[in-house]
């Protein structure tokens, strides 16, 4: 089997496995939320079945991007990512490399049944290997960059006998929290009015 594959299944297993545990109970406690926790390591595993991922900008850099490194940030509900870059510039043949860090804020898209990144930002893009002005050409791309690979990218997408089963039990999805912990999707009773279910303030 695929590695990538082999890692998305045994994400997906997991999820499996914990979600029957968080509905314990629930008859006799029905006001009590249960939670989703996707700690780092998850993150990890779905990276891994994403990269590396070759991208062209502007018909003028040739990209790949790597060995995507997560930092969970509570105190801002974001989630921050630290990317390796390599590529090639088409105009003067030449190689380069550096790294793209950004973070972003997540949502639950319930007519999907997945959870997005969202409103991704550049926080700092260093590249090495080109000439002065190529390279603040290229500077000014990263916020298209991050756009086009990583708005709305989904992190996880849920079968659709996952939340039949939390609704039968008489539960549905709520809020999504960043916590030290990881990233937490609380499950609240159906009789909880709508709020919000994504980390963007």
């Amino acid at each position: 089997m695929n590695m990538n594959k082999m890692n998305q299944t045994q994400f997906q297993r997991r999820v499996l496995l914990l979600l029957p545990s968080l509905l314990v109970g629930v008859s006799a406690c029905a006001t009590s939320p249960r939670t989703l926790t996707f700690s780092q390591a998850d993150l990890t595993r779905w990276a891994q079945t994403r990269f590396p991922m070759d991208r062209k900008m502007l018909e003028v850099l040739d990209l790949t991007l790597s060995n995507p490194q997560f930092n969970l940030r509570p105190e801002a509900n974001r989630l921050a990512a630290v990317l390796d870059l390599s590529g090639k510039d088409r105009l003067f043949g030449r190689s380069f490399s550096g790294q793209l860090a950004f973070d972003g804020s997540l949502l639950f898209d319930a007519s999907e049944q997945v959870v997005r990144l969202a409103d991704v930002k550049v926080s700092e893009l260093k590249l090495d290997g080109l000439s002065p002005t190529v390279q603040s050409a290229a500077k000014g791309l990263g916020p298209l960059l991050v756009q086009q690979v990583f708005e709305r990218q989904p992190l996880y997408r849920f079968k659709p006998e996952d939340l039949q089963r939390a609704a039968a039990a008489g539960l549905k999805p709520g809020a999504l929290q960043i916590t030290g912990r990881g990233i937490e999707l609380s499950l609240v009773p159906l009789s909880t009015p709508a709020g919000p279910t994504d980390t963007r303030k």
